[in-house]
Formats: C-alpha cells, structure tokens, sequence
C-alpha cells in the first residue's frame, strides 16, 4: 500500500510493563521525526496455556496486511510458549508484510537486538571478580524462550572464561510468568539442597520477585545471594535492596528498530543483524553501592564529587524518562 504516513504496527506482550513501553517510546520518538504512524498491538504470547494470556491474543485476528506497510515482532517474548514450526505458522499472516524482529533472529527477518551474550558474560564477571561468587545460579524461560537460548549461551561463557564449570542443575526453567514460577522455584530450591552465592535472572521482574522470595526463604540480598537481572527496567532502581542488572537500552533498542523498518520499507539493503551494545548498572542487589545508596549517604560523601556527578546523572536520567513518556502519547501515535 502506498500512503503519506507509513504505517507501522509494533507488537508487544504488554504496554504495564517498563520494559515494553520504553521499546515503544523508542520507537515512537523515530516515528515522529519521520512521519510514520506508529499502531500498537498488545496481544501477548500466542498459547500460552494461562487464561490470563490466552485472552489478550485475540486482538491478532484483527489484523490486516492490506492496511500496514510494516511490522515490528518481538519474536522471543511473542513465542515462548509454542515451537518455532509454530510460530512459523503464526507468521504466515504477515506475509508479503517487511518484518523486523525485535530480540531474537528468526526466519529472514532483519533483527535488532540486544548483545544477549556479551551482556550476560560480563554480568559472571562480574560476580566472580568483583563479589567473589562461584556457585551461580541462572533463572531463565521454557525451553522454546529463544533469547534465554541466548543469554544461557552467555552464562555458560562467563563460567567457562572464570575456570568454572557449567553444572545443570544450577539452571532453573521456568515460564517468567510469577504466578506460575514463584512456587516451582521455591520448591526447586528446597527440594535441589544446592548452594549457591549468586543467582542471575534473564529479565528484571523476575529478579525482583525473586529477591523477595529469598527474603522470605531466610535469606539476605546481597550478604547471602547476589542477584542481578537482565533488562533495565526503572521498577530495579526502587526495589529493596535496588537491582544491579544488564541493560538492554531499550528506548535505543525501539529507535533502531524502526529506522531498520524504515529503510526495509523503502526499498533498502539493510543488516542482517543490528546489535545494540548493553550496559551494567551496578547496585546494591549484587553487593555494589549504587546512586540510590549514595544519596542515602550524602551527610557522609556531600563533599564528594563523583557522587554528585552521579547524582546528576540520575536527576537527568529520571527527566528524560518522563519527557519520552509524556511524547509518547502526543500526535503520530495511535492504539
């Protein structure tokens, strides 16, 4: 179809959720400075066998190839419950449609995403050099997850570059849905009898909840167990004790998406692959002092000029946050 405006649907599990609307944000700030109408589709993953879930995948059925000249497809989140030959099959309505997968290759779509390996690998650094962690655990999806796939991929390189040797059974399946996960985990736990000094989740919600399981196991978060996420939601900076985690610059990951689909729909070459450079954030869950400490501390370090760059840095951060969330719902935007 041809029009003025491209538009574009971005598919997302949700909209609640930090990590999905800064994807969103991302994308819409490309969206308007380019005149595309963004459209967001929020149906979830397909068969996920929770009626939660299951409902939310309807909206599906009300899309129309005719009227859209691009996708964006957040492959791993979308897919984690179904096999690829499912998924597949899931795609077929798209055909004829330029896609860009979000997170995870798939097909011969053009992907943008995060440096899943790279990120997860500095994340067991991190632990073994720095906090002296050796028995870490990993608390990632089901096995049709595509981007656990990937990060476990990381763990395991992280393990074998310290000179320690990957074990299974320090690796916890689950489906990131707490409900369904905070029970099994805290029988596995009990059940398994394993030591462990770290635990490292695929996604920052997981890792919050979990923090809060461990509290009520006995344990304390970081003196007993380091945890650290993957992902870089806000909702980290304020749990207690605050989230040290990986993060996947989502807003960023957003932008690049778009512009990947822009190019693709007018016709362009474009890379196979665009990978998005990860950053850790270290705070007080792996055992680090981060921004928020230092601001509890301030009538100690208040002479202390680092912290009040990094107290800037924070102020600034939180600003920009709030502007893109407010631009989110301006004009070039529909639902």
């Amino acid at each position: 179809m041809s029009s003025i405006s491209k538009r574009v649907i971005l598919f997302s599990s949700s909209l609640i959720g930090a990590y999905h609307k800064d994807i969103l944000v991302g994308a819409s700030r490309y969206a308007k400075e380019n005149n595309i109408t963004l459209l967001a589709y929020t149906g979830g993953p397909i068969k996920a066998g929770i009626k939660s879930l299951n409902m939310r995948t309807a909206i599906y059925s009300a899309f129309d190839p005719e009227t859209v000249d691009g996708v964006i497809l957040p492959v791993s989140s979308m897919s984690r419950f179904v096999s690829e030959e499912e998924f597949s099959a899931f795609c077929e309505v798209f055909h004829g449609v330029p896609i860009v997968s979000l997170g995870t290759p798939f097909k011969d779509y053009p992907t943008v995403k995060p440096d899943y390996l790279e990120g997860m690998a500095r994340i067991v650094d991190h632990l073994v050099q720095v906090h002296g962690r050796k028995k870490i655990l990993l608390f990632r999806g089901k096995e049709s997850h595509r981007s656990s796939i990937e990060r476990e991929a990381g763990y395991k390189m992280g393990l074998a570059r310290n000179g320690i040797k990957f074990d299974e059974k320090y690796v916890f399946k689950g489906t990131l849905v707490w409900d369904e996960d905070s029970e099994q985990l805290a029988q596995f736990l009990t059940e398994k009898g394993i030591f462990f000094d770290a635990l490292v989740a695929v996604n920052d919600n997981s890792a919050i909840r979990i923090i809060g399981l461990l509290g009520n196991m006995g344990y304390s978060v970081p003196n007993d167990i380091s945890v650290v996420g993957f992902q870089g939601i806000a909702d980290g900076e304020f749990s207690a004790p605050s989230l040290s985690t990986m993060d996947e610059v989502t807003q960023e990951l957003g932008y690049r998406a778009l512009n990947v689909l822009d190019s693709l729909m007018a016709g362009q070459k474009v890379s196979s692959k665009t990978v998005v450079e990860t950053r850790f954030i270290r705070r007080r869950s792996c055992g680090c002092r981060g921004v928020k400490d230092a601001q509890v501390e301030r009538d100690q370090s208040s002479g202390d000029s680092q912290i009040q760059e990094q107290r800037n840095d924070h102020l600034k951060e939180q600003v920009n946050r709030l502007k893109n969330t407010i631009n989110l719902f301006r004009p070039k935007f529909e639902f």
